[in-house]
């Protein structure tokens, strides 16, 4: 699963090409190519000035399901195209959708949120 970006304009639409290139000619360790399944990146979104790092990647599987962040707006379109792909890929999830825009300032979405804090020392 990899996250591309389809807008020759985008600052990210090189890197994710390139990305997606080097993985399609890559083979696992018996030769055989890689199946991969792209998801589109958002539309570009700013908060302060600064770009705001949307990716529908940072899901999380919850159980039988899978926490989506979703950005609404103008993403509206790519939105539902990464739960279509989601659902594809794992029919027997229930993909619940987040508004992801909350968050995302802080510098990450759903599955960064359930990373592990350690434990405070004193």
């Amino acid at each position: 699963l990899i996250q591309v970006c389809d807008d020759p304009e985008d600052d990210n639409y090189t890197i994710t090409q390139e990305n997606l290139a080097l993985l399609e000619a890559a083979t696992d360790a018996r030769g055989r190519k890689l199946e991969i399944v792209k998801i589109p990146q958002p539309p570009r979104a700013e908060y302060r000035s600064k770009r705001l790092t949307l990716s529908y990647l940072n899901f999380y599987f919850v159980n039988d399901g899978i926490i989506l962040p979703v950005f609404g707006g103008a993403a509206t379109e790519t939105d539902e195209q990464a739960a279509a792909i989601l659902h594809g890929l794992y029919p027997k999830r229930r993909i619940r959708r987040i508004d992801g825009m909350p968050i995302i300032p802080e510098g990450g979405n759903v599955h960064c949120t359930t990373q592990q804090m350690p434990e405070e020392t004193i």
